[in-house]
């Protein structure tokens, strides 16, 4: 037994209080010097000791139960109970892997459970945190002008999925998000848990703004919440028939301060557009986009105003829902978030120019840019293709008329805008009212668009990988560079492990697959494609003879991500690379790994080894 406090003897050379440090275990264990511990019968920190001798080729198994009685026997059911639970096991996840191989069946439960062996009781207490424990020494002074001073609200004190409990035992709220998502398919109520909580007013700040992670709860992360609960309203009506309004209404109602702050505090320079600062996509660009900006300039970010609308859509969405029960409460703030729609949709048309025109030889090929304002007032749009310029995809919403038609005020609007305000732009789409649909589209891109874009996402030269979309475009194995107010910038496809040392070079956005982006896409895809149907072909990959709509093209999507984690004709699986161990050893074949992201050439695994946080989203492909 032993306590979780420093050692302060190691790390700063002072004498430790106490032998019972975090780490005693250490030098027991390499010592053989266990006296100390035998009177220490109690601590917040344990590890049972057995001292075994094996010969060559011998195993020897050790059994364990938790139990508050040190006398308790295992008993001779222990094997029977041990095998009944597995049993259980089993016939909890046959209806989820129902069809799959057996490999297949393997992959997905092996991240569901990752996900679950990263659920931990978790708890910061700012405040605390900045006045010290008492009877400890008193924290800095600087600490109340540091990270998170400006949280002192915050009491974080639940039970969570960490991205990772090894590597990273703290709350991410986007990685939560995801997790939420992947972890929605074995446990749906405690999924709309993790969704609760950082709209929680122990969590959201008073002006509305979301905690992003413990380094810094000020940082902005892409606005997820909404689409997710959109998501996991329909998923629930869809297998089970229960409308959960209740669930809806409270993220609604939650997630509208949140909105506003977005609204409010993170426009960009051009009206109806939005500066996001940090939006994850560490060094995705020439520059980092949260701190590094040129010059002294400012920059509208392309990926953070097409977050926003998808924002926008799915708080429309879940308004037009919701008042399909209380549309006297609901149908004015549909039409509230209909009309914050179509202003930032025209920002994006009109200032941003951001869209091909086939009239124009020298115009580019309709990615969204950030745009960069320097003092001097000169604006340079930055012509970087990257997965920034595909975040317009992910604003996408299909709406069923009949729904709309119960509404009268915000049916009237949207006639009005169809019959006087439309763009003529043929890349553009705001709104499609096919009379031969059910629905109406909610969308940026029109089916014209979404061809041309398709023919560089499918593109093996450009962003389709083995393994997924790379997160910036193959085209870059030779240098992108620009001049910008004197300085030279420079971005290369770097597909592996990172070559910068921007935030800290341990993650990579200038070529790997990371799953998160992803799995945004193929959603997108495939609400398009249920709109469109076959109106909109698209060549998979890029060049080749076989064609499909944009479902089709969801599904090709999800078939190169799976392709990471199953075994070639040689039993090797791409995300290990060439580590024949994981193909030869029988203890190890079978075990699957959920890298952070994948390279961009090869699928091998990099970063953290075991994020069965967003790459657990494979079980939902």
């Amino acid at each position: 037994m032993t306590e979780n406090e420093t050692n302060t003897e190691r790390v700063f050379n002072h004498p430790n209080p106490s032998p019972f440090v975090k780490d005693a275990f250490h030098d027991a264990v390499t010592t053989s010097h266990y006296e100390p511990f035998s009177q220490q019968p109690t601590g917040t920190k344990a590890a049972p000791v057995y001292v075994i001798t094996l010969g060559a080729g011998e195993s020897r198994e050790v059994r364990l139960r938790l139990s508050s009685n040190e006398n308790a026997d295992l008993g001779e059911d222990f094997e029977a109970v041990f095998n009944q639970r597995a049993e259980e096991a089993d016939a909890f996840y046959a209806p989820l892997t129902e069809g799959l191989t057996e490999d297949d069946t393997r992959i997905k439960r092996q991240a569901w459970a990752g996900l679950l062996w990263s659920k931990q009781y978790y708890h910061y207490d700012v405040r605390r945190w900045l006045e010290g424990d008492v009877g400890q020494p008193i924290p800095p002074s600087e600490r109340w002008s540091g990270r998170n001073s400006d949280w002192q609200h915050l009491n974080a004190e639940h039970i969570m999925i960490m991205p990772d409990k090894w590597e990273y035992p703290w709350f991410a709220a986007w990685d939560q998000a995801f997790q939420s998502i992947a972890v929605e398919s074995i446990d749906l109520e405690f999924a709309k848990q993790q969704l609760y909580l950082h709209a929680d007013l122990r969590y959201q700040s008073p002006d509305g703004r979301l905690p992003a992670y413990e380094w810094n709860f000020s940082d902005n992360n892409p606005p997820l919440r909404a689409a997710i609960s959109w998501v996991f309203y329909k998923q629930e009506l869809e297998f089970t028939g229960r409308k959960d309004y209740e669930f809806l209404s409270v993220m609604f109602d939650r997630l509208r301060p949140n909105y506003e702050w977005w609204i409010n505090h993170a426009s960009g320079v051009e009206d109806g557009l939005f500066q996001g600062g940090f939006l994850g996509l560490d060094n995705i660009s020439l520059f980092d986009r949260s701190e590094d900006i040129p010059a002294g300039g400012t920059l509208d970010q392309a990926d953070a105003t097409a977050w926003v609308a998808a924002y926008t859509l799915s708080m429309m969405r879940i308004a037009l829902e919701l008042a399909q029960e209380k549309p006297e409460i609901y149908e004015p703030l549909s039409c509230y978030y209909f009309d914050q729609y179509l202003h930032i949709s025209k920002a994006l048309e009109n200032i941003a120019k951001l869209w091909i025109d086939d009239d124009n030889p020298d115009s580019d090929n309709g990615f969204a840019y950030d745009i960069l304002h320097l003092p001097s007032g000169e604006k340079l749009t930055i012509p970087l293709r990257s997965l920034v310029g595909l975040a317009n995809l992910f604003a996408v919403m299909t709406v069923e008329r009949e729904h709309i038609q119960k509404l009268p005020t915000f049916y009237e609007k949207v006639q009005e805008y169809l019959q006087h305000t439309a763009s003529d732009n043929p890349c553009y789409c705001v709104i499609n009212d096919n009379p031969d649909r059910e629905s109406l589209l909610f969308a940026l891109l029109s089916a014209k668009q979404l061809e041309r874009l398709s023919s560089f996402l499918f593109s093996e030269d450009e962003f389709l990988a083995p393994g997924g979309i790379r997160s910036l475009s193959a085209a870059y194995r030779e240098p992108f560079a620009m001049e910008i107010a004197g300085e030279h910038k420079e971005i290369q496809y770097t597909p592996g492990e990172s070559d910068s040392n921007m935030f800290g070079g341990n993650s990579n956005w200038r070529g790997p697959v990371w799953f998160p982006f992803n799995f945004f896409i193929v959603k997108s895809l495939e609400e398009f494609g249920n709109y469109y149907q076959d109106q909109v072909q698209v060549a998979l990959p890029t060049g080749s003879d076989n064609q499909g709509n944009l479902k089709d093209a969801a599904a090709f999507l999800s078939a190169r991500l799976w392709h990471a984690f199953r075994p070639d004709e040689k039993g090797l699986r791409p995300c290990y690379g060439k580590d024949t161990i994981y193909a030869e050893d029988p203890h190890f074949k079978d075990l699957i790994l959920y890298y952070e992201h994948f390279d961009g050439d090869t699928s091998r695994g990099l970063g953290a080894s075991h994020q069965t946080g967003w790459t657990a989203l494979i079980t939902r492909l």
